[in-house]
C-alpha cells in the first residue's frame, strides 16, 4: 500500500515533511500491469489513486491505518513473548516498544512474470516461486492417476480446488452453490473434472447427495502439482491462492478463478490481464448479495479458458518459468542469498559498509604488525576498535 503518487509539487513537499515514501506508480508499470485491478485494503484501482484527489486521500489514509497496525503488533508480539525472548537472550524491544529484530535478508517466493514491478527493500530478495516443481512421470494416487489417464483419452480434464483450507472456504459456499457447480460440471463431458471437495467443507451434506456427472470425480485431496503438470490437465478452476496461481503459470495451466477473499481475487485479476485466467463474477469474492454459482456461468467459463488463446498465453509464461527452473531452482537462489547475506552482516547498505570498514581496519592492522608505521598511525586516527564494534565478528566474514 502506498501513498497517492503524483506529479504535483506540494504533495512532493509535504509528503517529504511527513517522512512518507512517495512512488510515482508509472514508474514501476509494465505495459501489461492491472491499471484497474482493486488494491487491498483500499479496494482502489491504481488508476483511481493516481488520477483522483479522493482516491489519493483515501489511499493515503488505509497507508497509515496499515502502518499503525504494524507497529501495534510489533508492541503486542514484544509483550505478549517478553519471557521467551529473554529466554533466548533476544532483544526485548526498542524504545518506543517495538521490535528490533531485523533479517538479514527476506526471499520473496514469487515470479517477476507474475508480480507487479514495485519497490523492494534491501534486504528483499525475489528467488522465484518456490512451490511449483516438474511434476512426477506417474501421479502418486492410483485412483486419481487412471482417472487422468482416462481423461487424456477423452478431452482432457479440469482440476477443481479450494486450496490447502478448502474444508473452511468450502464452508463459505451455500448447498444452491455446490448444486451449480455440479451441474455445471456434469455439462463439461466429455471433459473430465476432478474435484478436491474435503467432506467438511459441506456441513450437514454429504458428497453423495450432489448431482455429479459421470465425468466428475471427487476426493477429499489430491497432488496439486502432479495433476496440473500431467498432459490432460488442460483448466484450473482455483480459489487463487498465491501458490495454486504460481503452480498453474508454471506448467502453463489456464485459470478460472472463484476467490474467496481479496488476496485471492487480486490474484486472479492479474491472471486476466495476463491472458490466461478469467474471474468468476459469482465467487465470493466478487459476488453481489444473494448471487450463487449457477450452471450456465461457471459452465461457459470453463469453456471460455478451454479455448486454445488461453492455452497459448499459460504455455508461454510456463516456458519462461521452467526455463529459469531449470537454470537454478529457487531454494538454490535462497540459499545463495542466505550466504551472502551472511558474509556481508547482512543486505542493507549500513551493514555491507561496515563490514568493508572492519576488513579494512583488520587489514591495516596487519600491515602495522608487518612494519608499515603509515599504516599504524592510519589505525590509531580512524579507531580500529569502533569499526570491529560496528559489526560483531564472525566466521562468515570476508
Amino acid at each position: 500500500m502506498f501513498p497517492p503518487p503524483t506529479k504535483d509539487g506540494c504533495m512532493c513537499v509535504i509528503a517529504h515533511l511527513l517522512g512518507i515514501p512517495l512512488v510515482h506508480v508509472r514508474d514501476f508499470l509494465l505495459m501489461d500491469a492491472p491499471l484497474s485491478v482493486p488494491q487491498i485494503g483500499s479496494g482502489l484501482t491504481q488508476e483511481q489513486v493516481r488520477s483522483t484527489w479522493t482516491g489519493a486521500i483515501k489511499n493515503t489514509f488505509h497507508w497509515a491505518m496499515l502502518r499503525a497496525s504494524l507497529t501495534a503488533l510489533g508492541v503486542y508480539e514484544v509483550r505478549a513473548n517478553k519471557d521467551l525472548r529473554s529466554r533466548l537472550g533476544l532483544p526485548l524491544g526498542g524504545k518506543r516498544g517495538g521490535l528490533t529484530c531485523r533479517p538479514l535478508v527476506e526471499v520473496v517466493s514469487n515470479s517477476w512474470l507474475f508480480e507487479n514491478p514495485r519497490p523492494l527493500e534491501p534486504d528483499q530478495v525475489m528467488i522465484g516461486a518456490v512451490s511449483p516443481r516438474p511434476s512426477s512421470p506417474t501421479i502418486p494416487d492410483p485412483e486419481v492417476a487412471a482417472f487422468a489417464a482416462e481423461a487424456a483419452a477423452d478431452d482432457g480434464l479440469v482440476l477443481v480446488s479450494f486450496g490447502s483450507v478448502s474444508s473452511f472456504f468450502g464452508t463459505l459456499l451455500t448447498w444452491d452453490d455446490y448444486t451449480g457447480l455440479s451441474a455445471a460440471f456434469a455439462d463439461l463431458a466429455p471433459v473430465r473434472v476432478l474435484w478436491l471437495l474435503h467432506p467438511a467443507a459441506l456441513g450437514n451434506r454429504t458428497v453423495d447427495e450432489l448431482p455429479l456427472g459421470a465425468n466428475t470425480m471427487v476426493v477429499p485431496w489430491g497432488p496439486i502439482n502432479d495433476v496440473l503438470g500431467h498432459p490432460s490437465c488442460r483448466a484450473f478452476v482455483t480459489h487463487g491462492g498465491l501458490k495454486s496461481t504460481l503452480e498453474a503459470m508454471f506448467h502453463g495451466v489456464p485459470i478460472v478463478g472463484v476467490p474467496f477473499m481479496n488476496e485471492q481475487l487480486l490474484n486472479c485479476q492479474r491472471t486476466v490481464t495476463r491472458g490466461f485466467g478469467v474471474v468468476s463474477p459469482e465467487a465470493p469474492a466478487s459476488r453481489k448479495e444473494g448471487v450463487h454459482y449457477t450452471r450456465k456461468g461457471m459452465a461457459s467459463l470453463i469453456k471460455q479458458v478451454l479455448s486454445p488463446s488461453y492455452a497459448t498465453a499459460a504455455n508461454q509464461i510456463g516456458a519462461a518459468m521452467r526455463l529459469a527452473y531449470r537454470q537454478k531452482r529457487p531454494v538454490d537462489r535462497a540459499a545463495e542469498e542466505v550466504e551472502l547475506a551472511l558474509l556481508h552482516g547482512g543486505y542493507s547498505m549500513e551493514h555491507s559498509l561496515a563490514q568493508a570498514r572492519l576488513r579494512e581496519a583488520r587489514h591495516r592492522a596487519d600491515s602495522c604488525n608487518g612494519g608499515e608505521e603509515g599504516a599504524c598511525g592510519m589505525i590509531d586516527a580512524a579507531g580500529p576498535s569502533a569499526a570491529s564494534a560496528a559489526v560483531p565478528h564472525t566466521e562468515w566474514e570476508l
